[in-house]
């Protein structure tokens, strides 16, 4: 996706990765950010019927996950979760309110 000049956000070409991480007061960063500009987003797509302490697992667990793996602080984790009803959903041409 190329960005035109004057527009936030990394410009990558196809096939490019983006930028390296380096090490930076013992946490890996992305060149060129500091930490507290690092905020990893998580969408976590799910038919509804969670309970909400269910909800609150799952969030807890993905933070706990990213602040492990990215060393980021747990304030700067995103997570949303988009529930869909059973009757917008379906896999493999079949809707989930028509499976069993």
């Amino acid at each position: 996706m190329r960005r035109g000049p004057g527009r936030a956000g990394p410009s990558l070409e196809p096939g490019r990765v983006p930028r390296p991480l380096v090490a930076g007061g013992g946490r890996a960063q992305p060149c060129g950010l500091q930490q507290e500009d690092v905020m990893p987003e998580i969408v976590v797509y799910l038919v509804e019927g969670r309970t909400i302490d269910q909800k609150r697992g799952l969030v807890k667990d993905i933070t706990e996950a990213v602040t492990r793996n990215l060393q980021v602080p747990a304030e700067n984790v995103v997570v949303q979760i988009v529930e869909s009803t059973r009757d917008s959903k379906a896999r493999g041409g079949v809707l989930f309110s028509d499976r069993g």
